[in-house]
């Protein structure tokens, strides 16, 4: 029974991961502390285990198929999100589990109100193309990686939340370019870095 219930949590968390182009975390490392009663730092590694297999690629390949994947930007993307889950990963092993609960709950109030107000967000996000990347965007897509990277280093999460918003708000990606790109880089294994800090840790 357990293994049937993980691996329909599996298919819930890589539902949401192909409709947002995130990588499930949100709902995997929950599940994880309430149904199998991992502690947060548990989950949270086992997590990123899971993210850096290339499970992301098969929603990644819709998106690639219609066009939707910007490959030098997910590239970009995943070379800043490796290096932020590794020290994001470091970082949050070094915390305490009571407050990396209080923390993840935090996070996960952040991503209900960005799901929710998502709508307003990019409403005004009319492009139906990429627009020609200015020179600015290399370094500053590095960055948000690594910004992406800590926090899927630091939460067991795949990063998405932060990249998908950056690509449509500062690059001019529309949705699903965003959500195509934001699954490339998740493809490739960026969490392994961070699941390496969990796993020697046990």
């Amino acid at each position: 029974v357990p293994i049937v219930v993980c691996i329909l949590a599996g298919i819930i968390a890589g539902v949401a991961g192909g409709l947002f182009g995130v990588g499930g975390g949100g709902i995997v490392v929950p599940f994880r502390i309430f149904a199998l009663k991992f502690d947060q730092h548990k989950a949270q590694g086992t997590s990123l285990f899971t993210l850096a297999l290339p499970v992301a690629g098969l929603g990644m390949y819709n998106y690639y198929r219609d066009g939707d994947v910007e490959v030098a930007t997910g590239l970009t993307l995943a070379a800043g999100m490796a290096l932020g889950s590794f020290l994001g990963a470091r970082f949050a092993l070094g915390l305490s589990a009571k407050t990396m609960r209080r923390a993840f709950c935090v996070f996960l109030s952040a991503i209900a109100a960005y799901l929710f107000f998502k709508g307003s967000i990019f409403q005004a996000q009319t492009v139906d193309h990429a627009v020609a990347l200015p020179q600015w965007a290399i370094p500053v897509t590095l960055l948000g990686g690594l910004i992406a990277g800590l926090t899927g280093g630091m939460f067991g999460v795949g990063g998405g939340i932060v990249v998908v918003p950056y690509m449509v708000l500062a690059l001019a990606f529309p949705q699903h370019l965003a959500q195509g790109t934001s699954l490339l880089a998740l493809t490739l294994p960026v969490a392994g870095f961070g699941a390496y800090n969990y796993f020697k840790k046990g």
